[in-house]
């Protein structure tokens, strides 16, 4: 027999004891083995989301970059349209101005004709 602590126990229970407490202790450094690989793979795992999330800040930097060009663009061509609208106000002003010359030249010319009729006219 062997003296555990104060009690007396048989050395084959001993023996089973120990058995299973090495057993026990095995099966705890497989779980920590484990637990030690789930850590490692969690930790490749951290590192690609982050490598991810870095390059889809990226590529969200480059969108707003590339949408601001595209709102720009489109400012641009906001105020080419606007241009363009003066420019064609600006043309059809000038033709209507333009017809009104003309109607003025013709009711001139009529108005000297008349002149020209009555000076004739009295000086005959």
């Amino acid at each position: 027999m062997t003296l555990l602590g104060s009690v007396d126990i048989p050395f084959t229970k001993s023996t089973k004891i120990a058995v299973d407490a090495t057993d026990t202790a095995g099966q705890a450094a497989t779980v920590a083995q484990q637990a030690t690989d789930t850590a490692g793979q969690a930790q490749a795992t951290a590192q690609t989301a982050s490598q991810t999330a870095t390059q889809a800040a990226a590529t969200a930097a480059g969108a707003a970059q590339s949408a601001q060009s595209a709102l720009t663009a489109a400012n641009n061509a906001v105020t080419t349209a606007d241009s363009a609208l003066q420019i064609a106000n600006l043309k059809v002003d000038q033709d209507v101005y333009s017809n009104d010359l003309s109607m003025l030249q013709q009711k001139i010319q009529s108005l000297q004709d008349q002149i020209d009729e009555l000076k004739g006219g009295t000086t005959e």
